[in-house]
């Protein structure tokens, strides 16, 4: 019964401090995973002008797609933002 004996050592998410969440694996592997994806999403608006000429669309064309990435970027940071409280708040 190690396992049980593991989850009774363990605080709750809700009990730990900034300090003492910052001391721990699944903080820093949160972080880690935060900054590749944020790094991947920068990365591909950095480039996605170049790219959408590269791929046959038309020089000055690429403002569109660009601006139309942007505001389905920010419309999916609100809407996962609303799911993920509504579910906080409803299962949490």
């Amino acid at each position: 019964s190690d396992s049980s004996d593991a989850e009774s050592e363990a605080l709750p998410s809700a009990e730990l401090s900034t300090g003492q969440a910052a001391c721990t694996v699944e903080f820093w592997v949160l972080a880690a995973q935060f900054l590749a994806g944020s790094a991947a999403g920068l990365t591909l608006l950095n480039n996605l002008g170049p790219l959408v000429v590269a791929l046959g669309g038309q020089p000055g064309g690429q403002v569109a797609f660009v601006s139309l990435f942007s505001v389905a970027n920010a419309a999916g940071r609100l809407l996962f933002g609303h799911i993920s409280e509504h579910y906080l708040h409803t299962r949490g």
